[in-house]
């Protein structure tokens, strides 16, 4: 990878020899109390052994799934699942802040860099 991820989403793009990761973090206490947290996106090109990247996420998510939904003409990378931003409860503990929303990078033939948009 580009960038060292952990706790990412990822996937294959389907009829292409291509997998998607996007975000991730760490909660590794060398990061500070509440960890990483990435917005990074990367395709890997498998037969070319090559990471490239793509247009990062508008906010940070780890702790994420990722998935492809619509046809060859018109697919949808969904990140789902995650964990963003983080505080701290009276300045000691930390907790995650979870997303109750999904985001979404539209892949068609002629864009295969992708737009994000956020959905409910």
């Amino acid at each position: 990878m580009l960038t060292p991820h952990g706790s990412f989403a990822c996937a294959k793009v389907p009829d292409s020899d291509q997998i998607i990761v996007a975000g991730g973090g760490s909660r590794h206490t060398m990061f500070n109390a509440t960890g990483s947290r990435m917005t990074s996106v990367e395709r890997y090109d498998i037969c070319r052994d090559e990471w490239v990247a793509m247009e990062g996420l508008h906010s940070f998510r780890a702790g994420c799934v990722g998935f492809f939904a619509g046809n060859v003409e018109e697919r949808e990378f969904w990140v789902m699942g995650e964990y963003g931003q983080a505080m701290t409860i009276s300045e000691v503990v930390p907790v995650d802040k979870y997303y109750r929303n999904a985001v979404v990078m539209e892949l068609t033939n002629r864009n295969s860099d992708g737009r994000w948009r956020e959905t409910g």
